[in-house]
C-alpha cells in the first residue's frame, strides 16, 4: 500500500466510533415521531450523516413506522432507485406498469432493471403513490447537492411522508422553496473539550498507539480539530501510522496553532500601521486623496485585527 492508501485505511478504522449527540438524537426522534419535517444542519464533518444513521437504525428497530433513507441526493435517479429498493423490501413499491402481485413476487435483482427504465418523472410519481398512506419517514442526506429540477420533483414527497433533511447551509437560496416547508431545525455544533476527549479515548481503545504525554496530546488534538468529530478521527488516524508520537511532535502541533492564527494577526496589524503612515504622509503633503485612502485603509485593517483577535481567543 502507498501512503494515501494506508491513510485511508486508518481513517476507515475510526469512522464507526460514535460518542455524544444524545440530546440532538432525542430531539430529532421526538420531532420525527410527531410527524414534523426536520432540517439537520451543521458544518462538514460535524456528524449529520452519523446522526441520521442513528435515527434510521433506531426507528427501524422500533418497527412501528416505515422509515427509509436516501444516502445521497445525487445522482437523483440513483436516489430514487435506492428508495424504490427499500420500498420493495417492505413489499409496498407500486410499479406503474406492473401489477402489485407481480412486483411482490419479483426479487429486486429482476425488478431493478424495470425500475431504472422508468423516467425520473414516472419513477417519482410511482414513489409518491407507494408512500401515500404509509405513515412513512423519509431521511435524506447530502441535500445540498440537489439541483432546482430535482428539488421540484422532491416537493411532492412532503405530502405523503415525514421528511428529515441534512444540509450544510440552511440559508442556501437554491434550497429555499424546500426549506420553507421544514419548520423544525436541529443544529449540530462542535464538540466541547470534554466530548472531544471522550471521542479521543474511544478511538484509542479501538486502535491504540504510543504517545509520550497523553493529556497534552489530547488537548492539542482538540485545539487543532476545533471540536469537529471527523477532524479528530482523521488526525488520530494519521498519527496512528507513526511508531511513536513524542513530545517534540506534540510541540510542533501546538506551534502550528500559533502560526495558523497569530501570524495572520501580525500581518493585519502591519497593514493597519502602513495605512496609518500613508494617512499622515498624505495629510502633511496636503494630498486629500492619499489622506482619505490612508484613513479608510487604517479603519479596515483595525477592524480586521479585532476580528482576528476574537478568533484567537476562541482558539
Amino acid at each position: 500500500m502507498n501512503n494515501e492508501q494506508l491513510k485511508a485505511s486508518a481513517r476507515e478504522r475510526y469512522q464507526p466510533i460514535i460518542v455524544g449527540r444524545t440530546r440532538e438524537l432525542a430531539e430529532l426522534w421526538e420531532l420525527a415521531s410527531k410527524g414534523r419535517h426536520v432540517l439537520v444542519t451543521g458544518a462538514a464533518g460535524i456528524g449529520k450523516s452519523v446522526l441520521l444513521q442513528m435515527l434510521f437504525e433506531g426507528l427501524s428497530e422500533r418497527g412501528d413506522v416505515n422509515v427509509f433513507r436516501i444516502s445521497d441526493i445525487r445522482p437523483f435517479k440513483n436516489a430514487l432507485v435506492e428508495l424504490a429498493e427499500q420500498l420493495h423490501e417492505k413489499r409496498i413499491f407500486l410499479h406503474p406498469r406492473l401489477s402489485a402481485s407481480v412486483v411482490r413476487a419479483l426479487p429486486w435483482e429482476k425488478l431493478a432493471p424495470k425500475v431504472r427504465a422508468l423516467t425520473v418523472k414516472v419513477l417519482a410519481q410511482a414513489l409518491f403513490f407507494s408512500l401515500k398512506g404509509r405513515q412513512a419517514i423519509l431521511i435524506c442526506d447530502q441535500f445540498d447537492r440537489a439541483t432546482p429540477t430535482e428539488l421540484a420533483w422532491f416537493h411532492q414527497f412532503f405530502d405523503v411522508a415525514t421528511i428529515i433533511l441534512a444540509t450544510l447551509d440552511p440559508t442556501n437560496s437554491k434550497l429555499k422553496p424546500i426549506l420553507d416547508r421544514v419548520p423544525a431545525k436541529v443544529e449540530l455544533k462542535d464538540f466541547s473539550q470534554g466530548e472531544s476527549e471522550e471521542l479521543i479515548d474511544r478511538c484509542f481503545e479501538a486502535a491504540p498507539f504510543a504517545v509520550s504525554e497523553i493529556a497534552w496530546y489530547r488537548r492539542e488534538i482538540w485545539r487543532k480539530s476545533q471540536g469537529n468529530p471527523r477532524a479528530i478521527k482523521d488526525l488520530l488516524a494519521d498519527h496512528s501510522l507513526e511508531k511513536y508520537i513524542d513530545s517534540q511532535a506534540i510541540r510542533a502541533m501546538a506551534s502550528e496553532q500559533g502560526v495558523r492564527y497569530f501570524a495572520v494577526s501580525w500581518v493585519v496589524l502591519a497593514g493597519a500601521l502602513l495605512f496609518s503612515i500613508h494617512r499622515y504622509v498624505g495629510r502633511g503633503l496636503g494630498d486629500r486623496d492619499a489622506y482619505i485612502i490612508g484613513a479608510v485603509g487604517m479603519v479596515v485593517f483595525i477592524f480586521l485585527s479585532m476580528l482576528v483577535r476574537k478568533a484567537n481567543r476562541r482558539s
